[in-house]
């Protein structure tokens, strides 16, 4: 069989734009992200939220019970004095954080003269709200600030992240959290993270009435946190 021109030279385009596609590189659409079920009180959702819901705290006001961000999980308490951890649970139901700061005054802590270099400040900004490290940011170096309630004596501070409410006859009666309260940690190894404790009632109640005040409901600590990586100071999970 015999090719006339312009059928040679259409056979040499077939294979010239057939070679051409070859090499072109397949194009991959990024992922679109989707949440994680880490276990079952630990996800993470799409924004890179790590989401801790209904972790039960034991209840004590002498032992501190250690959770570390990247692990997203308890730590055994002979690690007290490691960077394992980044801030613990104290006092009854777990309703006061501290950093773990081994640096701290406070020699009657176990992580005193420890490893870890974590610190605090506080916002009175929800968490979404939190995009970046604020400038100027003053992080306590102490190591006795915390994250408290509040009683009923003390102005609201930032510091405070549920206050307790109060009966008729004056005696404390359930705790309500704050909407508005978020702290900021700057990590052992630089990086820093927003964290907002929510609720310590087991659902994660966050209007909570005096029935609710049980220990069968108490002591699940619920909360939420986001790290940012590392040499950024944003913060951005809108």
């Amino acid at each position: 069989m015999k090719l006339n021109k312009f059928s040679f030279f259409a056979i040499i385009l077939i294979f010239t734009l057939a070679s051409c596609k070859k090499d072109e590189p397949a194009v991959i659409e990024p992922e679109e992200p989707k949440e994680q079920i880490i276990n079952e009180w630990v996800t993470i959702d799409k924004k890179g939220v790590v989401n801790v819901k209904d972790l039960k705290v034991e209840s004590s006001r002498r032992i501190y019970i250690l959770f570390s961000l990247d692990a997203m999980k308890f730590v055994e308490a002979d690690k007290a004095s490691t960077s394992d951890w980044d801030f613990c649970f104290f006092n009854q139901y777990g309703s006061v954080i501290y950093p773990n700061l081994g640096t701290t005054d406070n020699s009657d802590v176990p992580f005193y003269g420890g490893a870890g270099r974590v610190t605090m400040t506080y916002t009175g900004k929800s968490f979404d709200e939190v995009t970046t490290v604020p400038a100027g940011s003053e992080f306590d170096e102490t190591g006795r600030l915390g994250l408290y309630l509040k009683n009923n004596v003390e102005a609201e501070n930032n510091m405070q992240w549920a206050q307790w409410i109060y009966n008729e006859n004056g005696s404390a009666s359930h705790v309500v959290p704050f909407k508005n309260k978020t702290v900021i940690l700057k990590l052992t190894d630089g990086r820093y993270a927003k964290l907002e404790y929510q609720s310590f009632y087991k659902g994660g109640l966050s209007n909570p009435v005096f029935a609710d005040y049980i220990p069968d409901k108490l002591g699940y600590a619920n909360f939420r946190y986001y790290v940012a990586k590392k040499g950024s100071m944003d913060l951005t999970t809108k």
